[in-house]
């Protein structure tokens, strides 16, 4: 059975100087922790070892109370609109649903090259949506959304499953009869 060891190292190192550390191992003994900790972080033989076993073999990193609206202390670091289900379930299950849209965008666009007619066009949508009026480098724009069912990528064993093998008859026309 294994069970928790504190591991605390020291090294003599040249001009009077120590190198300490503390460690928490999961081993079967106490030698196995030392043994774990000397080759994990790669210690020499004349490192000195004073090694406890933590009873119970449990050690809570940290808790605390928070407010009722926040599922975890680290919510605010991350912003509500790129929070995931997986991580914050509570602050998701108000969200709105989302569904697939096919967006299609067209318009005239006078720029030096492909990338800034590009990047023309993507400011030109985002000043359509909210309102503002277009610049003269951008002509009749026309943006269509609908609706559209999202069909995911058909796995690999899939596709093989379903290949069929086309045979080409040789001779054709230039066959002898």
């Amino acid at each position: 059975m294994t069970q928790m060891y504190r591991v605390k190292f020291a090294i003599q190192l040249p001009g009077d100087m120590v190198d300490m550390g503390d460690c928490l191992v999961c081993t079967q003994n106490q030698d196995a922790a030392c043994d774990a900790v000397k080759q994990i972080l790669e210690l020499n033989n004349n490192t000195e070892f004073d090694v406890s076993r933590v009873k119970p073999s449990f050690h809570q990193l940290s808790r605390r109370e928070v407010k009722a609206s926040l599922s975890t202390f680290d919510a605010d670091a991350v912003d509500q609109r790129v929070a995931s289900v997986a991580t914050f379930p509570l602050n998701s299950e108000t969200w709105p649903d989302q569904f697939w849209h096919a967006v299609e965008a067209k318009a005239n666009i006078r720029a030096e090259n492909e990338n800034e007619a590009i990047l023309k066009l993507a400011k030109s949508i985002v000043r359509e949506m909210s309102g503002e009026r277009q610049k003269t480098s951008c002509r009749e724009l026309d943006i269509v959304c609908d609706r559209a069912e999202y069909h995911p990528r058909t796995p690999a064993i899939e596709k093989q499953s379903i290949y069929t093998h086309h045979q080409i008859f040789h001779g054709g026309s230039a066959r002898g009869k």
